[in-house]
């Protein structure tokens, strides 16, 4: 986030550098990372950087234009009809991040949040840093009070099971039902 938020300004621009530029280039991020994962279990085909992302960076170094052609192949991928499409888009998407630096996280382990494990160790390094995550929670935690409030609710204990999801909500972690009555989870963002 750190680094979208740093190429969102071009060099010779000055830089708004804030909580909520962050929190902007976060959404950003997440929009991307999902676009990745809703294309599903499709292989990537291609490793080349797409003209327009090599145009722009090769354009005085123009990466608030590369990052627009970035938005433009992730909304191309989330409309994309056929699998042949959708392959083709998710390697283009890829490439251009990886030419960026972005987009190297496995896109469910982003969703779950694992990379805020980055945002611990630089809160070690500089203490005086304050981040709005007061404790982290680790994955194992999450997946045990799923079970707890699956268990639950087919107890029909739902007084249990909403105490649970708001204990889930109160750290950040949203929970999406799903039909089958499994229960999938992300980090708020």
């Amino acid at each position: 986030a750190i680094r979208l938020a740093l190429l969102s300004a071009h060099y010779r621009q000055p830089l708004d550098f804030s909580r909520d530029a962050l929190k902007a280039s976060k959404q950003t991020l997440d929009r991307f990372y999902t676009a990745l994962r809703e294309a599903g279990d499709v292989k990537a085909e291609g490793t080349s950087v797409p003209g327009e992302i090599t145009a722009a960076l090769e354009d005085d170094l123009n990466t608030p234009l590369a990052l627009s052609a970035l938005h433009e192949l992730a909304t191309a991928l989330n409309k994309a009809p056929r699998d042949s499409e959708k392959a083709k888009l998710k390697g283009a998407l890829l490439a251009a991040g990886a030419e960026l630096g972005l987009l190297q996280a496995d896109a469910d382990a982003w969703r779950k949040g694992r990379y805020i494990d980055l945002q611990v160790h630089v809160s070690a390094v500089a203490p005086s840093v304050t981040y709005d995550i007061e404790v982290i929670r680790g994955e194992q935690w999450v997946k045990e009070k799923i079970a707890a409030r699956e268990a639950a609710r087919k107890a029909k204990n739902f007084e249990e099971a909403d105490r649970i999801r708001a204990e889930l909500e109160a750290q950040g972690i949203v929970l999406e039902d799903k039909p089958d009555g499994t229960s999938d989870w992300r980090r708020a963002g």
